[in-house]
């Protein structure tokens, strides 16, 4: 291989480059910005690599810090081979895939550099930023505030191959071992983060511009990545493309299935339980379930003819709990005495609108890393009601994208993605019962009403669990159908009582979730920027 330079490049502590690759179909205008992004940059040691679908190359700028690789690349991963091979001649610790229509914040490459050099970690690492939008004027106001690494949300959408830094060595390892094709940087960091031992650091800090609706863009050799990846790590699944680009993973439930628990307290209020129980019964693909009914003290005669008819089920168990209403007891009482591995706890006003749901939240909840799962719950009018529970919102926890159209963008598809968050509603949960006994389950004495699943989730994750959103799994939430509000004046005194054992407890007055970048306004359920 040749390689064309001006000169050798001194030599630093810590050194990083960029790529571009100039595609058959680039455009000149383009190609031109993102070199000048690169020129723009606040740190001045850098090395700029270029590489060509027919070798036709030249520095046009002038710059010392700009290498031509010679030679035809009819790709742009066949390009970015090249390039790392002279990056790591170059003794480049970092290298940023940087495709020609994107531009680089001027503060980007300081900011990749800083994050590298402060890891504690010895691995070797990929580093990834926050990325906005070109607009008309340049004028950029429309933020991709990302989360840290996570890899179920890696595997849906790809939020981090446009912004990223590949560590020079192992990406170039990788690339010259693998015998698999590697079709996209997406696939490059998909195998680089989940096969080899490379870890991935997010700067909280916008690096790149693309252009607008980049992020929505359909791509299907990252669907044929991901199967990849699944097939090696013996994943049995499901993969289906959503709009906006995201894919939809539905992991295959264990063999023999394992008994769920389906625990459903009710007092009186027959039309949403009958909805509620109908819809378990007839609308659910996962066969190997129980349903066990806690009756908090019905008195409606047209209920209790009801709760005598459906005891006649095989499936259903009816337990009585003659006592005050206490939902962290009831589901603690009825989970003692669940025959099943896994428990769902599930509320009397949810309606069963895919029959898929309880399958896809054990295909995850079935992992010996997971703690609690949950499902995206809509209001009756279709809007979003829960997509995950964000921990230090309005100083204590609030519902993701609450209010935001179900197949709606929202945020950036973030409501349409799976991926790991604080936590998720008990209105309808699964989780171990192992991992669930082993918390000891929900708060009887502090927290009877409000905040427990909040609480049981936090606890999982302190015993070393991770919770998990799951978007495929959709039903309808007929919120708080068949209890108190807790504004209402009867009740303000105990949700405050209440509110105030979990601010104490979790320190979640001004908490900030990791899960929730630090720039996105915590007094918000639609996710928005303050700036």
């Amino acid at each position: 291989m040749e390689f064309l330079r001006n000169h050798e490049p001194e030599g630093t502590a810590y050194r990083i480059a960029v790529h571009i690759h100039l595609a058959a179909e680039s455009a000149p205008a383009d190609i031109s910005a993102a070199i000048r992004s690169v020129l723009r940059q606040s740190r001045e040691d850098w090395s700029l690599y270029l590489t060509s679908h027919d070798g036709q190359l030249k520095n046009m700028f002038r710059d010392s810090r700009i290498f031509l690789v010679g030679g035809a690349y009819g790709d742009r991963m066949t390009g970015l081979l090249a390039a790392l091979q002279a990056a790591h001649h170059d003794k480049i610790d970092h290298l940023v895939p940087l495709e020609e229509s994107s531009r680089l914040s001027c503060f980007a490459l300081a900011a990749y550099a800083a994050q590298s050099l402060a890891a504690s970690s010895e691995r070797p690492m990929i580093v990834y930023g926050d990325q906005t939008e070109q607009t008309k004027f340049l004028a950029a106001r429309n933020p991709w505030l990302k989360p840290p690494w996570d890899p179920e949300m890696f595997l849906e959408q790809d939020y981090i191959s446009r912004s990223c830094a590949l560590p020079v060595k192992s990406a170039i390892t990788w690339m010259v071992n693998t015998t698999r094709p590697l079709e996209s940087v997406f696939s490059l960091v998909l195998e680089l983060a989940m096969l080899a031992d490379v870890a991935v650091q997010h700067v909280p800090r916008l690096t790149v511009m693309t252009p607008a609706g980049a992020w929505r863009y359909s791509n299907t050799c990252r669907e044929r990545a991901v199967r990849r990846y699944l097939d090696l790590c013996s994943c049995p699944a499901t993969i289906a493309e959503r709009q906006y680009g995201i894919l939809s993973i539905t992991y295959d439930v264990p063999k023999p299935e394992p008994l769920v628990s389906v625990i459903v307290p009710t007092r009186d209020h027959l039309t949403v339980l009958r909805t509620c129980i109908d819809g378990i019964l007839s609308n659910t693909d996962y066969l190997n379930f129980e349903i066990i009914v806690v009756d908090n003290g019905s008195t409606d005669p047209e209920t209790l003819d009801y709760l005598d008819e459906i005891r006649q089920n095989s499936k259903i168990s009816l337990i009585n709990w003659p006592h005050e209403f206490n939902y962290s007891k009831i589901n603690n009482f009825a989970a003692e005495k669940a025959g099943g591995e896994f428990l769902c706890f599930l509320n009397n006003d949810v309606e069963i609108i895919d029959g898929r749901w309880l399958s896809s939240l054990i295909g995850y909840a079935a992992r010996p890393e997971v703690g609690a799962v949950g499902a995206k719950l809509l209001y009756p009018d279709g809007t979003i009601q829960h997509a995950g529970v964000v921990v230090g919102m309005g100083n204590a926890a609030g519902h993701a994208h609450r209010g935001d159209q179900d197949n709606a963008p929202g945020y950036f598809g973030h409501s349409l993605v799976t991926r790991r968050v604080s936590g998720v509603t008990a209105a309808c949960m699964v989780v171990k019962k192992s991992n669930f006994l082993s918390v000891r389950g929900f708060d009887e004495e502090g927290l009877a009403i409000a905040y427990n699943d909040v609480d049981l989730c936090l606890k999982l994750i302190s015993a070393g669990l991770k919770n998990i959103y799951v978007s495929s799994a959709k039903l309808i939430h007929h919120e708080s159908k068949s209890r108190a509000n807790d504004m209402a004046p009867e009740q303000l005194s105990r949700y405050m009582a209440e509110l105030s054992v979990l601010q104490q407890r979790w320190l979640v007055n001004g908490r900030r979730d990791p899960w929730f970048h630090e720039k996105l306004d915590l007094d918000r359920e639609v996710y928005t920027t303050k700036f």
